[in-house]
């Protein structure tokens, strides 16, 4: 099934939904499983497991459309896509955000930078989070603070790709302008001028 077939099964009123871990999610299970074996012994029909987001600010609950079937010992499952649009605007941030020499890691930031100080190479990172709006922010640590922190921008979620590309390009130069200017990178200037010198 595609995403968007599962996502429609998974929004219907009449598919029952049930937070996991819940007594209700067990009950639901033991009225289709033998006790004795684990297999199925009555098919269930489509049902929604909603797993609680420990990060809400960051990504939503996670869904999964599931269904019990005859024999089977653990219920068919499926990833419900809530956020099918934010997914792709998140795509869009960090496509151009790799296409201006970043590299896309996996986890709470969605893109880190390596840059050659005078005190070796630091990391910078790049987070997305959404409310409203999407708020791309940084994290760059240059004399105990994040260097970044006043940098963030908003985005209009139904930003098109020009103006997803100018908002990006506008946060990574001032971010390179940042970096540029802190302690580390501004050591860094007398060591490659008298390198280049001699």
């Amino acid at each position: 099934m595609t995403p968007e077939e599962i996502l429609e099964i998974a929004k219907r009123s009449d598919v029952p939904k049930f937070v996991f871990g819940s007594q209700d999610l067990k009950d639901w299970t033991e009225k289709h499983r033998d006790p004795n074996t684990g297999e199925c012994i009555k098919h269930s029909g489509w049902y929604v497991v909603i797993h609680r987001s420990l990060y809400p600010w960051r990504r939503p609950d996670f869904r999964v459309l599931s269904c019990w079937w005859p024999g089977d010992r653990v219920p068919r499952a499926f990833d419900v896509t809530l956020e099918i649009p934010f997914l792709r605007f998140e795509g869009a941030v960090t496509t151009r955000l790799t296409e201006l020499g970043w590299c896309r890691v996996d986890g709470a930031a969605i893109a880190m930078k390596s840059y050659l100080t005078a005190v070796g190479r630091k990391d910078a990172f790049v987070y997305l989070y959404r409310s409203n709006c999407a708020t791309i922010t940084g994290d760059y640590q240059s004399e105990g603070r994040n260097i970044l922190e006043p940098l963030a921008r908003l985005i209009p979620l139904n930003a098109d790709g020009a103006s997803i590309n100018e908002a990006v390009d506008t946060f990574v130069a001032s971010v390179d302008k940042a970096i540029g200017e802190s302690y580390a990178m501004k050591l860094l200037k007398p060591i490659v001028a008298e390198e280049g010198s001699s």
